[in-house]
């Protein structure tokens, strides 16, 4: 009994699992329809047949009223069908309307339903629901759209929506770069920092790439080198175009020696910029070793113009003669052929010798004539020969050696200037001023400068002065320290209307020099009766440059010449060095303590002008005051 009892229990236990598994299939019945349903869906979206598959979503959506899931899957397939198609967007429209009123949106359909909102310019309402979305269930991507959404559709920039989504995505390096380009549109600091946060992650190509564009643009050069240098350090892959700019950078900082240490790199990179940027830091860092390979390197290998290939070839001749292998030396000096680098390879030779010079003149007249056994012109040989006798301070040979030389030749090889400057040297002034008067003027050789030059070195300051003033005005802009070299030489001559007609032809391309404006306003100080002018641009140059010892002494004697001598006085007091050096200075600090009845001050400031010495008038004057007494 016992054993059939238990039997007929086990018989019924079993009949109730299965008809218990039999109702919970019935019930369930619903949802595998609405599978099969939205599967059906699908297949017709990917096939474009949208109004089948909207068809399938509904039928799936009535088999299953109170199912999120199927909904959701219904929702995210209208987002990858694509709100550009009306048709799907109103059925998107309308299912997300729908699912809100049954109560049954998920946090993603409401995503989903905020991105049909703003595909149909609903902006405001759909923001707002994506925002509810995130609120309960917050992701980077979420944070970053939310970001995008304000600032291109309400032109609202929230940095609040980007934080987050840095912060939810800490370990993802391609998402942060998505980041920090946007960060840049508005705060670039931020955006170097998210992207150097995503290159910490992940050191590979795409972001390194990233990172040197975000430098780039924000010309953060520095940094960028640092980077560079750091990938080139630590093995990664670098690319050519970066290591060529580190080169750069590190050239432009005088870092020649760090280039150097890049040879590798660069020979590697090859190509015309590499190896001049190369040649050029071991040419500054005295690399002889370095610039004789490099130098051959670049005529080996390159395609170079002939004033190029002259340069590289005069610099490896000055290297062999150097190395005391005079054959080779002579051998690319010939090939050189261009005779200004000629030149400066003798020059460079001549200086370079320590005291005795007479075996370094031999040595370089060797090379001439071997040059001329070749076939150099007999001209170019006459100069050579010149350069050498010159240099060596042999003036009878230099002056036998240009008289064998044609004008024409020294002027059709820009030779003027140097010529000249060897018969100047060599005492024969006649030839040097017939050289000068008859060259042509052009951009190479500046007539007028030259003979500025010739006159200044025999003593007429006149005809000096006269023709640098044309000179500067041929050749403008010109330098502001000619200008004061001009002004002053007129100073001296005692032709103070022109003086002031250089500062006058200063001021029309330096408008805001304070020391331009300072001189010309004293020049009317005490040249000309014109006492307002000279107080517009003396007050001028002080609000530039308020610091400045001679504008401030300018001031001072603006004040007095106006009854204002205690205000000057006071301001030139407080601003004296410790030590006076100007007569000038001295005077007027003498002429104002001597009206203001301080007379031992007086006595020891125009004392002080008598012993400087350094302008005639102000000692001329002193002398007068203190003869008075």
């Amino acid at each position: 009994m016992h054993r059939v009892g238990l039997f007929v229990l086990a018989i019924l236990l079993l009949a109730g699992c299965s008809a218990g598994k039999v109702a919970h299939k019935e019930r369930n019945r619903p949802n595998y329809d609405a599978l099969h349903l939205y599967s059906m869906a699908e297949t017709a979206v990917q096939m474009k047949d949208y109004s089948l598959g909207f068809a399938y979503m509904l039928k799936a959506a009535q088999a299953t009223p109170e199912n999120k899931l199927i909904r959701e899957r219904m929702m995210q397939l209208l987002l990858r069908s694509g709100f550009r198609h009306r048709d799907v967007l109103e059925q998107a429209l309308t299912f997300g309307k729908t699912f809100e009123q049954e109560n049954l949106l998920t946090p993603e359909a409401m995503r989903i339903y905020g991105q049909a909102l703003i595909a149909d310019n609903q902006v405001k309402k759909g923001i707002a629901y994506y925002h509810r979305a995130v609120e309960d269930n917050p992701s980077a991507m979420d944070y970053y759209r939310l970001f995008l959404y304000e600032q291109n559709l309400l032109d609202n920039t929230v940095p609040e929506y980007l934080a987050k989504a840095t912060e939810l995505s800490r370990d993802n390096p391609l998402f942060l770069m998505s980041i920090a380009v946007a960060y840049s549109r508005f705060d670039e600091a931020k955006a170097i920092e998210v992207m150097e946060a995503a290159y910490e992650i992940n050191r590979d190509e795409q972001t390194y790439r990233k990172l040197v564009s975000v430098y780039k643009a924000s010309k953060n050069l520095k940094k960028l080198e640092q980077l560079i240098a750091a990938r080139m350090e630590s093995g990664l892959p670098v690319l050519d175009n970066d290591i060529l700019f580190r080169a750069q950078m590190l050239y432009q900082a005088d870092n020649f020696s760090e280039i150097v240490s890049m040879k590798d790199e660069l020979l590697r990179v090859g190509g015309a910029k590499a190896l001049k940027l190369l040649f050029w830091a071991v040419y500054d860092d005295a690399r002889q070793d370095l610039v004789q390979t490099l130098a051959q390197t670049i005529l080996d290998s390159l395609t170079l113009a002939s004033e190029e290939r002259a340069f590289y070839h005069a610099t490896l001749s000055e290297i062999y003669y150097l190395q005391n292998e005079q054959e080779k030396a002579t051998e690319h000096l010939f090939k050189c052929g261009k005779l200004k680098y000629i030149d400066e390879v003798f020059q460079a030779i001549i200086k370079s010798a320590e005291t005795d010079t007479t075996e370094t003149q031999t040595g370089l007249m060797e090379i001439v004539d071997t040059m001329r056994e070749q076939g150099m012109l007999a001209n170019h040989v006459h100069w050579l020969r010149a350069v050498i006798w010159g240099n060596t301070n042999a003036f009878g040979e230099t002056s036998e050696e240009l008289a064998k030389i044609s004008n024409d030749y020294i002027y059709r090889e820009n030779l003027t200037t140097r010529t000249a400057d060897l018969y100047i040297r060599s005492g024969d002034h006649e030839s040097a001023l017939r050289l000068i008067k008859e060259a042509p003027e052009d951009s190479e050789f500046r007539k007028k400068r030259m003979l500025s030059f010739y006159y200044d070195i025999t003593g007429n300051d006149s005809l000096s002065a006269y023709y640098l003033f044309e000179d500067l005005q041929l050749h403008t802009p010109p330098d502001t320290t000619e200008i004061f070299t001009l002004a002053s030489k007129y100073e001296l001559l005692k032709k103070y209307d022109t003086e002031i007609e250089v500062i006058q032809f200063g001021l029309q391309y330096y408008p805001e020099s304070p020391y331009l404006l300072n001189w010309l306003g004293y020049l009317k100080l005490i040249r000309t009766d014109d006492i307002s002018g000279a107080e517009v641009l003396i007050k001028k140059a002080y609000r530039k440059s308020p610091g400045s010892l001679h504008i401030i002494d300018s001031m001072a004697w603006l004040y007095h010449l106006k009854g204002k001598t205690g205000k000057g006085y006071k301001l030139l007091v407080e601003a004296l060095p410790d030590t006076l050096s100007d007569s000038v200075l001295a005077y007027h600090l003498g002429v104002m303590a001597h009206t203001l009845r301080k007379t031992e001050e007086a006595r020891f400031y125009l004392n002080i002008a008598i012993e400087l010495d350094n302008d005639d008038e102000a000692v001329r004057d002193a002398k007068r005051i203190l003869g008075s007494e």
